[in-house]
């Protein structure tokens, strides 16, 4: 067998993982300076405008509120009218938080258990 075309199988999934690592690292450094950017500036524009605790533009779920009060704000001078966006964006972010949760428990859940040999 001529040894340059061998190739064991350990190498190559070591070979996925190391690249799989790679990737993971680069999305998550990419997604920390991407909240960042996104929560200076909802900072800064709540600020700008007088919403209340404009410091909830840095926490993950806070920010929705933040955006649902600039968008009433503007709903209210442009058109007089009042709106509970915020209230309505908090609840949905709070249920996608809820959901993607559930399904990352669930996907490890199905994992152990094709890993376990119980299918």
């Amino acid at each position: 067998m001529n040894s340059y075309y061998y190739y064991d199988d350990t190498s190559m999934l070591l070979a996925l993982v190391l690249f799989y690592v790679i990737f993971l690292f680069i999305m998550l450094a990419y997604s920390v300076v991407a909240y960042i950017f996104t929560a200076k500036g909802l900072h800064t524009v709540a600020r700008r405008r007088g919403i209340e605790r404009p410091w909830l533009a840095w926490v993950p779920v806070g920010n929705y509120w933040i955006m649902g009060s600039i968008s009433d704000q503007y709903r209210y001078v442009t058109r007089g009218k009042v709106s509970n966006n915020r209230k309505i964006l908090l609840w949905l972010s709070v249920a996608s938080f809820a959901i993607a949760m559930l399904m990352v428990v669930l996907s490890m859940c199905v994992s152990a258990s094709i890993i376990s040999g119980r299918t």
